[in-house]
Order: structure tokens, then sequence, then C-alpha cells
């Protein structure tokens, strides 16, 4: 009896164990690049599929606090590396904020069947590329979540010192020296250093400034100057999650303009006055746990 207790308390463990894993593949080429993309399941049926959409230096191994508390509340998460990042080959150099969307439809068709509920949820350089899709697509999305987005990018993101480069800019460029012009940093984006947890942020950032990929910059930087004229189609039901004014990677005021003027039916939290930096998911405690409270309870009403 005994030992039947014991096989049945490991197979729960073991069960445990895989609902929080990754399914992770690499058998995509898009652009040249193998992409590694993967999926965190929620049980046999789950209640929606939310595909995740990363920012510049991301990867999908960052942010399992809130996955995994969208995996509990049964949904499955899906997400991807864009080229040049995470455990993807190639160069952000070859990406676009449009080509994230193509790459978006393809991983949508290896991990979703078809007729299940499909939720775009983008941060930063991923909520830019999911706004777009809601506005030339809303008919393959059933909602659309956006964590700061990158409609509203500012010009000197991340960390910034501009005095070593004026004096000694080869060296700089050559990293030789203490100095940082636009590079993105954890602390800069966010306050949180997990000294009572583990750190979720399980790979490096890379690349680490926009300087590193400029083409892609600047795409960027005109598709954000594009979108905020974008009119976003009623039917599609959206979440924006919305920073503090320290956020050095994008103007919160002027977001909150854009999509109160273009998509004036979509749900806003300002988290003004707070401090939170850009990346809310892995904010404090007291920002990181109200963003998942809050978008679960979304995806509760919007989906069923």
């Amino acid at each position: 009896m005994k030992t039947l207790l014991f096989l049945g308390a490991c197979l729960l463990v073991s069960m445990s164990v895989l609902a929080d894993s990754w399914e992770v593949n690499t058998d995509i080429t898009f652009r040249g690049a193998a992409i590694r993309s993967g999926i965190k399941r929620a049980g046999r049926e789950a209640k929606g599929h939310v595909l995740y959409l990363e920012g510049l230096g991301d990867s999908m191994l960052n942010h399992d606090p809130l996955f995994e508390k969208l995996n509990r509340a049964g949904y499955a998460v899906i997400a991807f590396d864009y080229a040049g990042q995470g455990g993807s080959g190639g160069s952000m150099n070859r990406t676009t904020i449009e080509a994230i969307g193509e790459l978006a439809d393809i991983v949508w068709e290896k991990y979703v069947p078809e007729g299940r509920k499909k939720v775009l949820l983008g941060w930063s350089t991923g909520g830019l590329a999911a706004y777009r899709y809601a506005y030339r697509y809303p008919e393959k999305t059933d909602a659309v979540i956006l964590i700061a987005p990158g409609i509203a990018p500012k010009t000197m993101v991340g960390e910034t010192n501009l005095i070593p480069f004026l004096k000694h800019p080869i060296l700089c460029v050559r990293r030789k020296n203490d100095c940082k012009l636009l590079e993105i940093t954890e602390r800069s984006l966010t306050r949180n250093r997990f000294a009572d947890e583990e750190n979720p942020r399980r790979e490096g950032i890379r690349p680490k400034s926009p300087l590193e990929v400029p083409a892609f910059a600047l795409n960027l930087f005109s598709t954000a100057l594009r979108a905020q004229s974008w009119g976003i189609d009623p039917k599609v039901r959206g979440l924006v999650f919305l920073s503090d004014d320290t956020d050095t990677y994008v103007h919160r005021k002027k977001t909150r303009e854009v999509v109160e003027k273009n998509a004036a039916h979509f749900e806003l939290i300002d988290y003004q006055g707070t401090g939170a930096l850009h990346e809310l998911d892995n904010e404090v405690p007291t920002v990181a746990g109200d963003l998942s409270q809050r978008l679960i309870h979304f995806l509760n009403r919007s989906l069923h």
C-alpha cells in the first residue's frame, strides 16, 4: 500500500513538472534562420492558446512566472524567439515587425488546432507587432494583450552614458571602456532584484542594444510611427498595461493617447506613480502579481 501511495505521489509530481515545462522545437526555418519555438501545455483541453511575442533582446524562457500562472488558469502558452535572440539563429537585422507577424502565423499553425481560442500577448517590441497584427488581421485573433507596447518608443533607451562615447568612441564600440550607449540591461527593465526568489531570466539579453541591429531598429521606429494612426476593429478585444513614466523604453503618456484614440474599446491598466519599469510581468511582486491577476481575469471574461 505504501509503495502504491509513493508511486502515486511521484506520478503527481512528475505531472506537475511536466505542466510547467516547455516542449521546445527548432524545426522552423524562417528567412534562413533556425527558429526556436515551444509550448507550455495546460492539461488535455486548454481554455485558450496564448501566443507570446517577445521584446528586443528577449527570450521565450525569461517569463515563466507569468506563463505558469496562465497554465494553472487553464491556458496554454506558445512562444518563439526572433532571429538572433534567445535560442534562434540568424540576425535581428533580417527581421521586421511585419515578419514577426508572418512567423506568428507559422507558429499558430504548428501548435494550435483549428477552431481553438487564440490570443496574442505582446511585450515591448512584441506589443507593437501584436498591435499591427490586430490592425491587419482582426479576424485571426480572439483577443490581444499588450504589455508596455512599443507603439511610442523612446529614442534614448535603456542605460546611456554619452561622456565616454564623446571622449573615446572607438574604444567604446570595441567595448574596452566601461561605457554604455542605448544598452538594454536587466536593471533598466525591472526594479525586482529577485533577492527572495529565483530570477526568472534564464537567458541573457541578446542583442544588448538596438545599435547592434540598426536595420531592425529603423523598421521598428518607422512601424511605430505608422501605428499611431491605425484604428483597431471594435470586434477585437484588447487589454493594455502601461508602465510608469520611469520606463526608459517607451512613452507611457503617448502610448495611452494612441490607444485611447485608435482603440478606445481596449481596457487600459496604467501603473503611473508606481515606479514600474518596462518589464512589467517581472517587476516587483505588487506590480507583477496585479498584472497576472488582471490578465487572467480579462481572458476568463473575454473567451468564455
